[in-house]
């Protein structure tokens, strides 16, 4: 369960691989700052089918993303 979700951002697309497979969409930075964390909202997709994440760097090398009461944790392959 752990470790398989593979988020790669390049630019303009961010790259997803899951178990094998790998999909891609474009996103967009629509808001940053710095409060306790560095922190941005990102946007991906386009038109109807866009989705907003809220991301939390609390590290140079990892970031976190809540999702209600739960928040998955992500760091950087070395």
């Amino acid at each position: 369960m752990f470790g398989r979700l593979v988020q790669r951002f390049t630019r303009k697309r961010c790259y997803v691989t899951y178990e094998g497979k790998t999909s891609s969409e474009p996103y967009r930075v629509v808001w940053q700052g710095v409060d306790v964390f560095p922190q941005v909202v990102v946007v991906y997709g386009n038109g109807r089918g866009e989705k907003a994440q809220h991301i939390f760097f609390d590290t140079p090398d990892s970031f976190y993303v809540q999702g209600g009461k739960c928040a998955e944790f992500f760091r950087r392959e070395k």
